[in-house]
């Protein structure tokens, strides 16, 4: 992580915007409202968990960015173990109680979400590479 220039930061971005996405959606959902408190403990936790987990096992590095198949390979199983720091993170340092649904359904979800975005990132890098 040298910068924050070209796939690294394009990641980064995304994949925040992806963890903000979740409390919209719930908040949305539930209809409980979305203030930026609900926000900030739902989404610090899960982005420190996962700008940790997924540097630990390079997410960000040029080989996974570029490739669809190192995508599919290293995000999910980084998500995962990611996922399970977060909420135990939102937990202990937010005070939230452990509700299994919650965490089931918030590693299910950005799952889905950050492997579909990064996938996608990858194809559109490989594709530009290809086309040099």
């Amino acid at each position: 992580m040298k910068s924050l220039t070209g796939p690294w930061r394009a990641a980064l971005i995304g994949d925040l915007l992806v963890f903000l996405l979740f409390p919209l959606l719930g908040g949305q959902e539930h209809e409980t409202g979305v203030t930026v408190d609900s926000i900030l403990r739902t989404t610090v936790p899960f982005a420190i968990a996962w700008l940790l987990i997924g540097g630990a096992m390079r997410a960000f590095t040029a080989d996974v960015l570029r490739s669809p198949g190192r995508t599919l390979r290293t995000v999910p199983l980084a998500w995962l173990i990611a996922g399970i720091l977060g909420n135990m993170a939102r937990i202990v340092v937010f005070d939230r109680p452990f509700v299994f649904a919650f965490v089931v359904i918030s590693i299910g979800v950005v799952l889905v979400l950050l492997t579909a975005w990064r996938f996608g990132l990858a194809l559109l890098f490989a594709a530009r590479r290809a086309r040099r």
